[in-house]
């Protein structure tokens, strides 16, 4: 039988969409949990011992303001120019209406720790935590409502609302709550998983993300009915992950970038399909806790030790590094072996990692000498991805079996 060769040349991210960064000076070395922007120059971000650091200068300068409490503060949300939310540890809701000159307590019916907000009009919003606590409000945070589901798990947060009437919440131990009346009952939805889901975003009706930890990330295309987890290319926990479009999105986290000191990122352009590691350039490592995006080129994002990074060109091509080698993978579609050989100058060790449409990885090998020469026999018939990293990077490539 003749043998078919397809030959694919390496370009690491040469067209890839590789913002540059910069570290902001929050003026602070606490934890910083969450953040929103109001507009393009008014943002907010709320930190641990109750602080609450503004900025009216598109984050050039931050000041603390006064909450009146020191319990840590995970979550913050504005709904107008003026008008915001913060939460954090034993129940605690805070609410400004004066640009967050000054913060009132709210009242609500729980000790529990709040984690996140979600908001879908001026007036009418949800506050998720601790032990499935969810609470909903009509009029502007005066009230609050008990929602909560019955469960030991933590709603980390990823509440998203895609419509007024159907909304997700996202836990831990795989745990994904959906609503479909505005908030007012929950049923859980079978993820499939039992990692720690701690964001979301939903870019249609029907199509949405969430992810978590030990590098998760799951996409819907049938409103959560059913999720399939896609090739993220790590391990790190991925703790928030935002769409500016359809296809483009952005996942931080306890991601760093190989060889340096520098924060990195997830980035896809093919709407979660794969997933290449961005490098922020910051010369920092840190967790990134949350990050907001005030649209296709602008972007927020915060953590550890009072950490916040920005970028103004998240559209910006920045060409990489182009591989040398040229990899073979023969037969494709194959059905029992697949050769896989590295032309060229040799490197010092090449890895291939196949893995199936849920993100599983079913094989590795290492190519010593250029090559090698993997069965597949066990593989059913399907497409599965092919990674092949080396030192100067990696690459995911299609692979059909027969």
């Amino acid at each position: 039988m003749k043998k078919i060769c397809v030959s694919f040349y390496l370009l690491l991210v040469s067209t890839f969409s590789f913002a540059q960064w910069t570290n902001l000076n929050s003026g602070v070395n606490d934890f910083i949990y969450a953040v929103d922007f109001t507009d393009t120059l008014n943002g907010y971000v709320s930190c641990a011992f109750g602080k609450i650091l503004k900025t009216n200068n598109a984050g050039n300068t931050w000041t603390t303001v006064s909450t009146g409490t020191s319990n840590f503060l995970f979550g913050i949300k504005f709904t107008s120019h003026s008008t915001g939310y913060a939460a954090g540890e034993y129940g605690t809701l805070l609410k400004t209406t004066n640009a967050g000159a000054n913060w009132n307590q709210l009242t609500i019916a729980t000790t529990k720790h709040l984690q996140s907000f979600c908001f879908i009009d001026s007036l009418t919003g949800f506050v998720v935590g601790q032990y499935g606590a969810i609470f909903k409000t009509i009029d502007g945070g005066v009230n609050w409502t008990d929602h909560s589901f019955s469960t030991s798990e933590y709603l980390w947060g990823g509440i998203h609302f895609p419509s007024a009437d159907t909304g997700y919440v996202m836990g831990s131990g795989g745990m994904i709550l959906r609503s479909i009346d505005a908030g007012n009952t929950w049923t859980a939805l079978n993820s499939g998983f039992i990692n720690h889901l701690t964001g979301s975003c939903f870019t249609s009706a029907t199509t949405g993300y969430a992810v978590g930890d030990h590098g998760i990330i799951l996409k819907t295309t049938n409103a959560g009915i059913t999720w399939a987890r896609m090739v993220s290319t790590t391990t790190a926990y991925i703790l928030s992950v935002n769409f500016t479009d359809a296809n483009t999105g952005y996942a931080f986290g306890d991601l760093w970038f190989p060889g340096t000191i520098n924060n990195s990122y997830l980035q896809t352009t093919d709407a979660g399909l794969t997933w290449t590691k961005c490098n922020t350039g910051t010369n920092m490592i840190g967790t990134l806790y949350a990050s907001t995006f005030l649209n296709d080129h602008t972007a927020y994002a915060v953590g550890q030790s009072g950490k916040i990074i920005k970028t103004t060109n998240l559209a910006v091509s920045v060409p990489e590094k182009e591989l040398t080698n040229t990899i073979s993978l023969y037969p494709n579609p194959a059905t029992n072996k697949l050769n896989i050989s590295l032309s060229g100058k040799a490197v010092k060790q090449t890895a291939v990692h196949i893995y199936d449409l849920q993100g599983k990885e079913l094989m590795t090998s290492i190519l010593d000498e250029n090559q090698t020469t993997l069965n597949v026999e066990a593989l059913q018939s399907g497409l599965y991805f092919v990674k092949i990293t080396t030192e100067q990077g990696s690459e995911t490539k299609k692979l059909v079996i027969e």
